[in-house]
């Protein structure tokens, strides 16, 4: 059996229910986003789960244990797995984001690499940090070994792509945002992950 990455979303927080804009404040999971939380662990829980890694941020912690708690191991926590973070936009709606700074915004959305919220990270930054923990995640599995890392929405697909060799644009446009509790698995392949 090859190694495998299971890339999860955290579950809903209480941020992403009233459309804030988060980054690395520590927002609490939802009713909803713990349930599920519940439903992706009980999941994955099946897939023969030998490891949970899990972002320091409460949201991707608490979906991590319940993981972990399903499949029964023990929860790993790695602060580098944390979401991009959003600068002077933390805390805000997006809304008044989007009317506030349509400049920066269509920036992002044409993939730009520009710092988030003006003095928050920039995609490239997050892209490094989560490559540098993915591979040394990568490098400790054994063959059959399946981890699941608990994430963000930023942070997980640059951590899919780190790990496929592919730039994160073309994959985030073809794959999209990485929603609430969704996650992206990938496998070794034997000549690289895919």
């Amino acid at each position: 059996m090859p190694r495998r990455i299971v890339i999860l979303r955290h579950g809903e927080s209480a941020h992403n229910a009233a459309r804030l804009w988060q980054g690395q404040s520590d927002s609490e999971l939802s009713p909803r986003g713990v349930e599920q939380a519940r439903v992706a662990a009980r999941a994955l829980a099946g897939a023969g789960v030998t490891r949970v890694v899990a972002s320091d941020l409460r949201r991707a912690a608490h979906t991590g244990r319940a993981v972990a708690d399903a499949a029964g191991v023990p929860l790993e926590i790695e602060p580098a797995f944390r979401e991009i973070g959003v600068g002077r936009w933390e805390g805000l709606h997006h809304d008044d984001v989007a009317r506030d700074d349509p400049d920066l915004m269509r920036r992002l959305e044409a993939f730009e690499d520009v710092a988030w919220g003006h003095t928050g990270e920039r995609p490239s930054d997050v892209l490094a940090r989560v490559a540098r923990a993915g591979a040394a995640l990568a490098d400790t599995l054994d063959d059959g070994q399946c981890a699941v890392v608990a994430t963000h929405g930023v942070a997980g697909p640059q951590l899919a792509a780190s790990l496929l060799g592919e730039d994160p644009e073309p994959l985030i446009r073809r794959e999209g945002i990485l929603g609430n509790a969704r996650w992206i698995a990938i496998e070794d392949a034997g000549g690289g992950w895919r």
